[in-house]
Order: structure tokens, then C-alpha cells, then sequence
């Protein structure tokens, strides 16, 4: 039972409540709260660190972190794009799409060329912070808040994911939730 308590802690989180409108005098705790609070989003940021764990076991730290660091570039790059306001159309159905394709790449856990693999989520990561930039503005201390717990999440992604029958668990969990966002926006 131990080891499904965090897995219980997901269906805490409310369903998609990380696009609750434009902050603009957002804080350090509202950023980092941020991606925590909404089920797409926090779903995605777990699969990135096991599809990371998937794709490097027996790997150094550099090798498990080398994924979740191009999602956290390019996440920032997002942001930088939605605080400028530029149109980036369809960005919720990527952001469903993401959870599907990241969940199945994490479950399957096949060696992929790297630059597909870092291609994938660079991708999604700037929609991801597209959907961030667009909500909180140019807000430093928010945008600081979001990259912390952006970066915790795939750490917490990568320790799950050690584990394989833990990681095809979570991910197809994760693919689920994409399914189920991408009925919600039929």
C-alpha cells in the first residue's frame, strides 16, 4: 500500500485548474503552486522524468536530467512566447496530446534516437509554457515559482520511474489523463 500512497495524492490535485486566468501580481508560491494545482500540467511534468528513467537506466545523473532540462528550456522559451501575447494556436489540445504521447513514450520505454526524444519535449514544454506565460505575465518571482516546481516534479518523475512496473503504471495513468482532456475539449 506504501508504494501507491503517491499515486493517491494525484486525484487530490483539482482536474485542470492550472489555467485559472491571467495573474499579473502573482508571487513566488503562486508560480511554483502553479503547475501543482492543475492535472494536466502536473501529470505531464512526472512523465517527462519517467520517460527520462525509461529511456537511461543505469545512467549518471547528467543522462537522467539531460531530458527534464530541455523540458525546463524550453518551458522558460513558452513563457517568454505567451508573456509577448503572440497567438499559438491550439494550445490545449497539445497540451491533452502531450500527456498521451509522453505517458505511451514513458510506458513503452524504447530506445529512440535522443534528438526525437529531446524534439518531442521540447515541443510540448513550449506549450506548456506558452499556457504559463499567457496566464502569469512577465512575473519573475511567479515564473521562478513555476520553474522550481517544474523542476521537482520531474525529479519526482525520474525517482518513480526507477521502478518499472511503478513507471508503466504512472504512465499509462498519464496517457489515460490525455485521453480523458481530449474528450473534454470534443
Amino acid at each position: 500500500m506504501k508504494r501507491y500512497l503517491p499515486l493517491l495524492a494525484l486525484f487530490a490535485v483539482p482536474l485542470a485548474s492550472a489555467h485559472p486566468g491571467h495573474v499579473e501580481h502573482a508571487t513566488f508560491m503562486d508560480g511554483f503552486l502553479h503547475p501543482l494545482t492543475g492535472f494536466d500540467h502536473l501529470l505531464a511534468m512526472i512523465a517527462v522524468g519517467l520517460w527520462s528513467a525509461s529511456l537511461h537506466k543505469n545512467a549518471s545523473a547528467k543522462q537522467l536530467l539531460a531530458l527534464p532540462a530541455t523540458f525546463v528550456v524550453f518551458l522558460l522559451a513558452g513563457i517568454v512566447f505567451g508573456n509577448q501575447h503572440a497567438a499559438l494556436a491550439a494550445v490545449e489540445p497539445m497540451i491533452a496530446v502531450s500527456l498521451l504521447v509522453l505517458g505511451i513514450a514513458a510506458g513503452i520505454g524504447r530506445q529512440i534516437p535522443q534528438a526525437v526524444a529531446f524534439g518531442i519535449v521540447a515541443l510540448f514544454a513550449t506549450f506548456h509554457g506558452y499556457a504559463h506565460g499567457a496566464e502569469l505575465g512577465g512575473n519573475l518571482a511567479a515564473i521562478a515559482g513555476i520553474t522550481l516546481a517544474t523542476a521537482l516534479l520531474h525529479v519526482s518523475g525520474i525517482g518513480l520511474g526507477l521502478n518499472t512496473y511503478v513507471r508503466r503504471v504512472m504512465a499509462a495513468f498519464v496517457a489515460a489523463g490525455g485521453v480523458f482532456f481530449l474528450l473534454q475539449l470534443a
